[in-house]
């Protein structure tokens, strides 16, 4: 009774030998078909895993490194790239006051000559000189005279608007220049800030005072040079009537 029932398996009756009906031999074949079997059924060796997963981890670790790579590279760029900025601010800017330096004066006024020639808008400067500041380094010391320089630049951006130009033209003169601007807003914002800064530094400074020149930047003039010659010149006349005062120039001479 087993060994019919164990007949009705394919399977098992290719392999199993059945003493039954004077059988006494597996049939053609059977062997060889056996041994694939039992090839397919195998476990693999343990040399196979250790292969396979060596292959994973090789794979995972130039994965890892690529990124490595990859990040420090990004890094790199993007510190080289503050590097530059910070380069060329240093470069445009006064390391005392943080305003611009001549360069950069210089610079931006070739800019706003060119818009002003191309849109024919109007453009006005402003130098400003601290009156007698020789003697605050001389009686306060080059430490406190230092300090006069960083407030004034402080007061300086905080009270002129935003699209003006202010810079540190040499020692206690200060450049300004304002686009879209004439000559009657330009001598009502010289006027203010002389105002402005007498009331602040007289608390600290006695006598601290400053003058300054407001002169036009005339439609004619190919270099910014012109128009500060100008400014200098109603600089001049402002210290010359006793400092502490705004002389301007509406037009050149």
């Amino acid at each position: 009774m087993l060994i019919a029932l164990l007949k009705h398996f394919d399977f098992l009756g290719k392999f199993v030998k059945f003493p039954v009906e004077g059988r006494t031999q597996a049939p053609p074949g059977a062997a060889s078909q056996s041994k694939r079997y039992l090839q397919a059924l195998r476990r693999p060796k343990i040399s196979e895993f250790v292969a396979a997963d060596g292959f994973i981890r090789a794979i995972i670790l130039h994965t890892y490194t690529f990124m490595d790579l990859a990040l420090s590279v990004a890094f790199m760029l993007v510190v080289t790239r503050r590097v530059h900025l910070g380069l060329e601010t240093l470069s445009r800017t006064d390391p005392l006051t943080q305003l611009l330096n001549r360069r950069a004066l210089y610079d931006a006024g070739k800019v706003e000559l060119a818009r002003m020639h191309d849109h024919g808008d109007e453009m006005t400067l402003l130098l400003i000189d601290l009156d007698h500041f020789k003697r605050i380094n001389d009686s306060l010391g080059h430490a406190e005279g230092d300090r006069v320089l960083t407030d004034f630049s402080a007061m300086l951006k905080r009270e002129l608007p935003a699209n003006a130009y202010p810079g540190r033209f040499g020692g206690e003169e200060f450049l300004v220049l304002l686009p879209h601007t004439g000559m009657g807003a330009a001598l009502g914002l010289a006027e203010r800030l002389r105002a402005t800064s007498s009331r602040y530094f007289g608390r600290r400074v006695a006598d601290l005072t400053i003058s300054i020149g407001v002169a036009c930047v005339d439609k004619a003039d190919a270099r910014l040079d012109t128009a500060i010659g100008r400014a200098d010149r109603a600089l001049y006349r402002a210290k010359s009537a006793g400092r502490n005062r705004v002389e301007g120039v509406m037009e050149a001479a």
